[in-house]
Formats: C-alpha cells, structure tokens, sequence
C-alpha cells in the first residue's frame, strides 16, 4: 500500500459542449490536493485554461445542439467564463501543459472519469499527444460520494469551482469514512 507521502492525488474537472466521448472543451481546472488534509488547494496553485473551440473542432470534437441549449440555461457568471473568448489556447497544449502540472501525480479523480477523462483521453490520441495517467489511477468523485450523506456545495458550472467542491466532498467522505490510506 502506498504511503500518503509518496501519493500525489489532482482532481480535474472539464465544461464542454456535449455529452460525448470526442466533445470540445471550453474550460479546463485541475488541482493537486491532499485527501487526507481539511485544508483545500489555493485556487492561485491550481491549473486552468479556456480552449479554442476551433483548435479542437479542427481534430473532430463535437458541439451538441442540446448542451448548447443547456448552456443558455446556466448562470450569466457561468456562460462568460466557459465562452469568453480571452485567453484561449489550443487543445493540444492544454493538454501538455495539464501532463506537466499533473507530472508524478498517482491519483487522478473526476465527478466520472468515463467523462473528464475520456474526453481528454480522446483529444490527447487527435492531437498525438500522451496522457499523464494510466488507467488504474483513474478514481470516481461520484462513487466516493454515493457512500456518505454529504450537503454536496452548489456548483455554477465553472471549472475552477467545481474542481475545489469536489476536492472538499473527497476530503469530507474520507474524514467520514474514517480512510487513512488509498492504494
């Protein structure tokens, strides 16, 4: 079994403009973060980027008429974040720069890594570029949080925000649950 000392756990958290495996993706957070810790990561140590829509319809992602529907729904704070156009980079350095963030990490959690993860997974093969994680440390925030009643925090949809909530409901869950170590 691991130590705590020698894992490195980074939560990441994906918004997109659909519910498939190759959709585009607006934003992009990731922390690394200690799940054993109540305290949470500075948002200033944290990843983020906005992507160019562009940079990730040219390798094939999608744009799915209903989540752009949904997206009309969201919050006025939520929809200028995921689409302002500043600070836009391409697909394939967001991604190399998230490898480098998240380098010698041996957790690597999503709300469902079968989305986050996937969707990443994916663009990294279009854009021949290697992901950071292989797929034993992929762990689900979903699955932590079916175990415990935790008030789960609102979340607006912004990729910075829901990355820090669901590092708070891992820490919680694993204060509640009494776990002490992860393989």
């Amino acid at each position: 079994m691991a130590s705590k000392k020698s894992q490195r756990h980074v939560m990441i958290d994906l918004e997109t403009t659909s519910t498939k495996t190759n959709a585009a993706i607006l934003t992009m957070a990731a922390f690394v973060f200690d799940p054993f810790s109540n305290t949470l990561p500075k948002e200033s140590d944290g990843f983020y980027c906005r992507i160019d829509l562009d940079s990730c319809m040219n390798i094939g992602m999608d744009i799915d008429e209903g989540t752009m529907q949904w997206w009309s729904k969201q919050s006025e704070e939520a929809i200028a974040d995921a689409f302002s156009e500043e600070n836009r980079i391409s697909i394939s350095e967001a991604i190399v720069t998230f490898n480098k963030f998240a380098k010698n990490c041996t957790h690597f959690w999503a709300n469902s890594p079968n989305f986050d993860m996937a969707i990443l997974e994916y663009a990294a093969a279009k854009c021949n570029v290697g992901v950071c994680w292989q797929y034993y440390q992929l762990r689900d925030v979903r699955t932590i949080n079916s175990l415990v009643t935790l008030e789960k925090p609102k979340t607006a949809h912004d990729a910075l925000e829901d990355t820090l909530n669901q590092v708070f409901l891992i820490q919680k869950a694993f204060k509640e649950l009494n776990i002490k170590s992860i393989t």
